[in-house]
């Protein structure tokens, strides 16, 4: 319910920022004390709001890590580690984890896949006391083909019994119509 005190988010702080500059212009005008005060208390509020966000880790924010951590073991062809982060419940078009895992690893393989990164993270459905969330994101990279892979995908993430975030499914869609899901050849 409260989660946004804990995620550090950029528009909480620039709330601040405001009201702080706007006490700072109205002490320079009225050189009333009581408003330095206030500016102090903005800034502890801040700061306050900054160590919240340091102490504790969001489901939000944990499942975005987990997103970040896969794209670097894919940049690493390191397909043990990003099948960590992936649910013994998988399935993809029927395939099951330890088919798609195979597939992951002769794709990475053939097309030389590099540089992928995470573009426009977006939370479609949240539900963190079921331990279930919906992100979108657009996933871009690199390959040997002398092209770039740009798919927008779709992914379900639960929260496993040991309290790690993991895929449960993930959709592709089209780059040029994203509402029409795609299946790529090879997984």
């Amino acid at each position: 319910m409260f989660d946004w005190l804990f995620e550090g988010r950029l528009s909480v702080y620039v709330f601040l920022l405001l009201i702080g500059c706007l006490l700072l212009v109205l002490w320079w005008q009225q050189r009333d004390r009581r408003l330095i005060y206030a500016v102090s208390a903005v800034g502890l509020a801040a700061l306050l709001y900054f160590l919240l966000d340091v102490v504790r880790q969001t489901p939000r924010e944990q499942v975005e890590a987990t997103i970040r951590e896969m794209a670097d073991a894919v940049n690493k062809h390191d397909v043990d580690r990003l099948f960590r982060h992936v649910s013994d419940n998988f399935k993809y078009r029927g395939r099951d984890k330890k088919e798609f895992r195979e597939r992951v690893r002769s794709a990475l393989d053939t097309y030389g896949v590099k540089n992928a990164r995470i573009k426009n993270l977006r939370f479609l459905k949240e539900d963190a006391a079921a331990g279930q969330v919906t992100v979108r994101f657009d996933g871009k990279a690199d390959t040997n083909q002398e092209w770039t892979l740009a798919l927008p995908c779709e992914v379900d993430f639960i929260r496993e019994g040991d309290g790690q975030w993991r895929m449960k499914a993930i959709r592709f869609y089209n780059p040029v119509r994203s509402e029409e899901e795609w299946d790529i050849p090879g997984l």
